[in-house]
């Protein structure tokens, strides 16, 4: 199987362990195919606590579907959060979204890349996002220069064009 050990990164306000990921091959090969149906990687870029310093550039990926039974193995598995995105009626079943965040999310995508076909190039853009961040002291470093933040950016809008969405200037 693939083990990824802890990794430490830092915030504003605090530090956090995120999670070990470690899979079998065959549970990282499911994951994945899960990933490739029904999976989106994103770069988000948004403010930390409402500060106006410097918008911030986020990894999330998550996984939508209408049975809520994958979507807890995804949380036993992986770590990450799930919710009910959109209840039912008498036309649609109820839709549960999981995702996962940040350096988090990183690990995850490490540990699936080598399963992924569709979505690789995504999960390496998002992966390399997390990884400049480390560099420099967290997606929350207030020393971010002006050159970093054009680069992390382009990475945004790699993915977002990789993703079929337009990307704003």
């Amino acid at each position: 199987g693939i083990r990824y050990g802890l990794v430490r990164h830092g915030c504003s306000m605090r530090t956090h362990t995120v999670p070990e990921i470690v899979l079998s091959d065959t549970e990282a090969a499911y994951i994945a195919g899960l990933f490739e149906g029904e999976g989106s990687v994103t770069i988000a870029l948004g403010t930390s606590n409402g500060s106006r310093i410097r918008l911030q550039h986020r990894l999330r990926i998550s996984l939508a579907n209408t049975y809520r039974k994958i979507l807890e193995y995804l949380q036993w598995r992986l770590g990450g959060s799930f919710c009910l995105t959109r209840t039912g009626d008498e036309r649609r079943k109820p839709c549960w979204q999981w995702s996962a965040t940040a350096q988090h999310a990183a690990n995850i995508l490490r540990a699936i890349l080598p399963f992924l076909r569709i979505k690789h190039h995504q999960a390496r853009l998002g992966i390399q996002l997390c990884e400049r961040q480390a560099k420099r002291g967290g997606a929350l470093d207030r020393k971010t220069t002006d050159s970093e933040y054009v680069a992390r950016n382009q990475l945004r809008a790699s993915i977002m064009k990789l993703n079929g969405r337009h990307v704003w200037p």
